[in-house]
């Protein structure tokens, strides 16, 4: 089950030996663009536990599987969520021979979870 992160802002967290936290290095309007998608995400969340296969396709093409939840998002952040190409391959199970000639083919289960 994936959680909201009704946390404190892991971004808030000073930086190691006294370097300004990540928030304090993010430009504003950028900030100010995740602090908007960040209000989204426990809509977006809800959606993607409602459905097992959308943790793979939200991997795949993130602003897809954001577009498709309803969750606005924007726009010079929407262009940088570009569709991994070849991700799909890499999601598939791969068959293993043993020693003994049984193939065994694992089932992963995805879970994405709110940071910290």
């Amino acid at each position: 089950m994936i959680q909201d992160s009704l946390r404190q802002d892991p971004c808030a967290k000073p930086g190691p030996k006294g370097e300004p936290s990540l928030e304090e290095r993010v430009p504003p309007r950028l900030r100010a663009d995740l602090q908007s998608l960040r209000s989204q995400e426990s809509k977006f969340l809800e959606k993607l536990n409602a459905d097992p296969q959308r943790a793979a396709a939200f991997l795949a093409d993130p602003a897809r599987e954001l577009k498709r939840a309803g969750v606005k998002v924007p726009s010079n952040l929407r262009a940088t969520l570009k569709p991994l190409a070849g991700l799909e391959e890499l999601l598939q199970p791969a068959s293993i021979r043993l020693p003994n000639g049984q193939i065994v083919t694992p089932k992963v289960k995805l879970r994405i979870t709110g940071g910290v």
